[in-house]
């Protein structure tokens, strides 16, 4: 192999322009030897990648020895001679200087460029080129215009590759992996971004792993085949954008998790995540804008979104469509978002808990399956839906359709009851003051009788106690001989007789008769037979009770006459009368309230 090593340099040197012939460093005529061995030999005096004396953070104390012009590497990669002598190990350096720019632009280059450790002197200009795997890992460089590349396999710009100006890779288009994995991204113009990869289509996965960035990462209309994984990386440019995925499509997962930190806006805007949304144990601050901007999103899978997170800044989900579960249930409290905006979103259920609410939320639209984890209870919901800045009518209407489905069909007429106080409120208060006095007194009434429409039995309850307190009324009236029949003689036999009647007369029944005036269309002869006697005395002491034999049933009874004692002084003919009437026009009123509840003539928003 050796022999051959040396043959190929031969070979090489014997072809190469005459710039080079004679003036190859250790390092160049090193990297001529190793490519048919396909390994990477150090450069340097160290022997691997721990040795301190191979780090390109020291290249300013590098000798000659450790030098490799790009002039040479482009040779290498454009003559066609050369290119077929270098197969298949291609260039390959380790810990080596790369001195003067390296320009690549628009080669076909049949072989991987290895430059590992590398110190890059100038700007990389990888423009167009079409190549099998690009391996920059640990190098340091300035910046990299790899715009419209083109690599069959993979791109490597992991484990300590650092650069110092804007790496590009506009459209450009991967097979493999982008593997940015512990790389560091900084551009010193602030205005301009640290890595942009708009409209690039990698067919493989995005690792950007313990990566950082000082500027923004631009991934606008990136297609990514795999995951877009971010996780403990710590991406900087406040009050700007940090990570820019505005109309992304990635097939996989997208992980912000694990400590990933943003500092400035993470815009997910109109972006397709194919599996799951994880920003778990993450930290998002943006506190003049917005932290995490995933408005028109579509997550197939889950959006993690608690977990031990916190925010500094408002989360828009605006419109986003979500499959699975939402959940935000772990946000810090302490770290909450100062607003979290769900209007018009869609997903398949929600998770979180009361206190991971922030104070202001969007929630007009917002269309959910189910509640997943979290308060189902309709208070703690109403709660909820109370932290909107202005009431919405939608909110309600879900989250009742929710709990309706949940089986608590209470705790949604509990909400949909709220719903109609609150639209009703918010209606008065649109109308000039003596319609809003009007609309009022037809709202208590509304609500008192059948509760908007959601409570219809509260009519029949109505109806019951106004049968009780007529029952107790007219008992009292039967007992001061207030009552009369309405027949002729059994009239003048009830004078004459103190208030008994002949045998053949129906008696009175203060429960029938009170029943049959409360409630319409129900007769059972009572009211025919009798009424309120014009003649009787305004005041008169009750005879005395006459219970039997039960002693219980006595106490009763004078439990009952010593509570309806006071009612004796209102108790003269006209009252009796204005009485009846009362209770036969609340009894319409209140039927006519049940009948359209129930039939649903009036209607619940």
């Amino acid at each position: 192999m050796a022999l051959e090593s040396a043959s190929q340099e031969s070979r090489l040197e014997a072809i190469m322009p005459t710039l080079f012939r004679g003036t190859l460093s250790k390092a160049e005529r090193r990297m001529l030897r190793v490519a048919p061995e396909c390994q990477v030999g150090p450069c340097g005096p160290g022997s691997g990648e721990e040795h301190l004396a191979n780090d390109p953070k020291g290249a300013d104390s590098w000798d000659r020895d450790r030098e490799v012009r790009a002039e040479l590497i482009r040779w290498l990669c454009i003559d066609p001679q050369a290119a077929k002598i270098l197969l298949p190990g291609g260039i390959q350096a380790f810990a080596a200087k790369i001195t003067g720019k390296l320009d690549l632009s628009y080669a076909s280059i049949p072989f991987p460029i290895r430059l590992t450790r590398c110190y890059i002197v100038a700007n990389c200009d990888l423009r167009f080129v079409n190549i099998p795997m690009v391996y920059l890992a640990g190098s340091i460089t300035r910046g990299v215009d790899a715009a419209r590349i083109q690599v069959r396999h993979h791109i490597f710009l992991n484990d300590g590759f650092s650069a110092r100006g804007e790496v590009s890779l506009i459209e450009a288009e991967i097979g493999g992996n982008l593997s940015c994995e512990g790389g560091r991204f900084e551009n010193p113009d602030k205005k301009k971004t640290a890595l942009i990869a708009n409209g690039a289509d990698i067919r493989g996965s995005v690792f950007f792993r313990d990566a950082q960035s000082d500027g923004e990462v631009n991934l606008v209309r990136i297609r990514i085949g795999g995951n877009l994984d971010c996780a403990g990386g710590t991406f900087s440019n406040p009050g700007r954008k940090a990570v820019n995925a505005d109309s992304a499509e990635i097939k996989g997962n997208v992980f912000l998790r694990n400590r990933f930190s943003a500092k400035g806006e993470v815009n997910l805007v109109g972006s397709s995540v194919g599996g799951t949304l994880d920003c778990q144990k993450s930290d998002f601050e943006h506190s003049q804008g917005i932290a995490l901007n995933a408005a028109r999103i579509e997550v197939k899978g889950n959006a993690l979104l608690g977990q031990d997170s916190s925010v500094n800044g408002i989360v828009n989900l605006s419109s986003a469509r979500i499959g699975l579960t939402l959940d935000v249930d772990g946000w810090k409290p302490q770290h909450l978002p100062t607003e979290l905006d769900l209007s018009s979103a869609t997903a398949g259920s929600i998770s979180d808990n009361d206190t991971c609410w922030p104070a202001s939320l969007e929630l007009d639209g917002f269309v959910y399956g189910g509640i997943s984890g979290g308060p189902t209870q309709a208070e703690a919901r109403l709660k909820w839906l109370d932290r909107q800045p202005e009431f919405a009518p939608q909110p309600y209407r879900q989250l009742a359709r929710v709990l309706r489905e949940l089986g608590d069909d209470d705790g949604a007429k509990c909400v949909q009851h709220e719903l109609e106080t609150r639209t009703r409120v918010l209606r008065r208060q649109s109308l000039y003051w003596p319609l809003r006095w009007f609309r009022f007194g037809e709202d208590v009434l509304s609500d008192a009788t059948i509760g908007y429409g959601v409570y219809p039995a509260r009519a029949v309850r109505c109806l019951l106690g106004l049968t009780a307190l007529g029952w107790l009324v007219h008992w009292r009236a039967q007992r001061m001989k207030a009552m009369a029949p309405t027949d002729k003689e059994a009239y003048a036999w009830f004078h004459d007789h103190q208030g008994n009647i002949p045998d053949y007369y129906e008696p009175f029944n203060p429960l029938i008769y009170s029943l049959e005036n409360c409630t319409p269309l129900v007769k059972f002869g009572q009211d025919d037979h009798w009424h309120a006697d014009p003649n009787a005395p305004i005041v008169q002491t009750p005879p005395p009770l006459v219970a039997g034999n039960s002693k219980m049933w006595s106490e009763v009874l004078g439990w009952l006459d010593r509570l309806t004692s006071p009612l004796d002084r209102w108790l003269s003919p006209s009252a009796l009368r204005w009485f009846r009437w009362i209770l036969i026009g609340l009894g319409w009123l209140l039927a006519t309230f049940f009948v359209a509840g129930v039939s649903g003539i009036i209607k619940t928003n």
